[in-house]
């Protein structure tokens, strides 16, 4: 997610417990960037997950005592999103329940640029893919159970998009507006339906200043 501004590096022994697969263990299936999942590909995925977070997201900036829980409002479809909508000191545990037969969308790091921001994330409707491509993404390192997918992610970026936002709270951290136009460049991955039960996906998020930034996602799924 856009702006974390206050991430702790990652030790070198969790980035090596991310990359470093469980012995013996099931290859992680996921979507290829040629697919399409209900019709859509992983631009049009992206652009609907950015829709719905910015609908739907209240921001939280203050350090998580216990686990976060994941945005699980207005999700419907056969897709899920896996997001949060906190900003703030690394690394994080969040918890999700998600019903059976979903295919998960892990999304991160990325970049939104709107018409509706200051900079450096503002920009006119016809130069928001070229703002929100100009920040350089990193990298992300996954694992889904100890084993990690490959590649880890795909760069996606998608078209400028219509967005609609809560008057205050909404994670763009604007006033006075509630509408506007944005676009996306980030890193997303698109995972097959996962199997009834606890999963745990790793995430580490790289960026530009050489930090990075880790979440654990605790799934149930049923």
């Amino acid at each position: 997610m856009k702006g974390v501004v206050s991430v702790l590096a990652v030790s070198a022994a969790a980035l090596a417990a991310v990359v470093t697969g469980a012995s013996g263990a099931s290859p992680v299936s996921a979507v290829k960037p040629t697919e399409r999942v209900a019709g859509k590909t992983y631009a049009q995925w992206l652009t609907a997950d950015w829709q719905w977070l910015m609908a739907n997201g209240r921001l939280i900036t203050t350090e998580p005592k216990e686990s976060l829980q994941c945005l699980a409002q207005g999700q419907h479809g056969s897709v899920w999103f896996l997001q949060d909508a906190y900003e703030g000191p690394m690394p994080v545990t969040v918890t999700c329940s998600i019903p059976a037969g979903r295919y998960i969308l892990l999304e991160g790091p990325g970049f939104e640029c709107s018409t509706i921001e200051h900079a450096p994330f503002h920009a006119t409707r016809a130069k928001l893919p070229a703002c929100a491509a100009s920040f350089k993404l990193k990298g992300v390192d996954v694992s889904v159970d100890g084993t990690p997918p490959v590649p880890s992610s795909y760069q996606v970026a998608t078209p400028v998009f219509r967005f609609s936002i809560p008057a205050r709270g909404g994670i763009l951290k604007t006033t006075g507006h509630t509408r506007g136009y944005g676009a996306v460049h980030s890193d997303a991955l698109m995972l097959r339906p996962l199997t009834p039960g606890p999963h745990t996906i790793v995430q580490v998020e790289h960026f530009a200043s050489g930090k990075s930034a880790q979440t654990t996602w605790q799934l149930t799924v049923g």
